[in-house]
């Protein structure tokens, strides 16, 4: 019945392939940057982290956004990439290429082997005019050497200006780590007028904060400088030690820690 009457139909509009069209006009107006508030509001509230290509569907949402994103692989089949300065295309998930998007043809853990986090855009998978295409893992932190355990954490600049923030702190401000094995000595050894258990800890939270910042670059295209990350670490440190205040010798560790503030 959906045939044009010349070919023996009644000329009636396939609802099924009208309410497609309808849906991919919202999706061509999402893409287009119309001034719509539609666009402005679903930008805001549920684009602002992600794309439309890597948003999820959650149970919270319209009917009508979970139309928008069910049609993705047909909505792809009409959408081009005009990169420009590439400061807009996805580098993964847009059409920019001839193999399609990247994220298909290298698969899932493509930003993690490339070390190009998922919601990078085309200008950022550049570097000084050349892609980020490494041989080998670069460090997240400064991007200047191959990552090892011993240059993440302790021959790295950004660790680097970590540890001599957190070290005097300690009230061993000359004391230095040229490998793993000088901080494991370090720790395992007495220091004079220091809890080795403050050094632990300390210690453990520097490490921890590294790490954590080495992902959120990797994966999240996020990243803060030395001294935010030192003070997570000292926020993290006293509420750990505030938390069991009532024993006196965590009252000691917070005094120790707090002497060279």
């Amino acid at each position: 019945i959906c045939l044009p009457k010349a070919e023996g139909g009644l000329g009636l509009r396939d609802f099924s392939l009208w309410n497609k069209a309808l849906i991919l006009r919202l999706v061509w107006l999402l893409f287009s940057n119309s001034g719509s508030l539609w666009v402005a509001w679903n930008r805001e509230h549920r684009l602002k982290r992600t794309n439309y290509w890597l948003a999820e569907t959650r149970q919270t949402h319209s009917w009508i956004w979970k139309a928008l994103l069910s049609l993705r692989p047909l909505a792809r089949l009409f959408l081009g990439c005009k990169i420009g300065n590439g400061l807009s295309a996805s580098y993964w998930c847009d059409d920019w290429l001839p193999l399609g998007p990247l994220i298909h043809f290298i698969g899932d853990d493509g930003p993690c082997k490339m070390g190009i986090p998922i919601r990078a855009t085309v200008a950022e998978g550049c570097r000084n005019g050349l892609w980020r295409l490494p041989s080998s893992r670069y460090c997240c932190l400064c991007g200047q050497q191959q990552e090892t355990r011993d240059h993440l954490f302790l021959h790295c600049s950004i660790a680097g200006q970590l540890w001599s923030m957190v070290l005097p702190r300690l009230g061993t401000p000359t004391v230095t780590f040229p490998e793993w094995s000088d901080l494991i000595q370090w720790l395992l050894s007495p220091t004079s007028g220091l809890s080795s258990t403050l050094k632990k800890l300390t210690v453990q939270n520097a490490i921890s904060t590294l790490w954590t910042e080495r992902n959120n670059r990797l994966h999240n295209a996020c990243n803060d400088d030395p001294v935010t990350l030192f003070k997570r670490l000292d926020r993290t440190l006293r509420d750990t030690l505030l938390a069991r205040l009532p024993h006196r010798r965590c009252r000691r560790l917070l005094a120790q820690w707090f002497r060279f503030s």
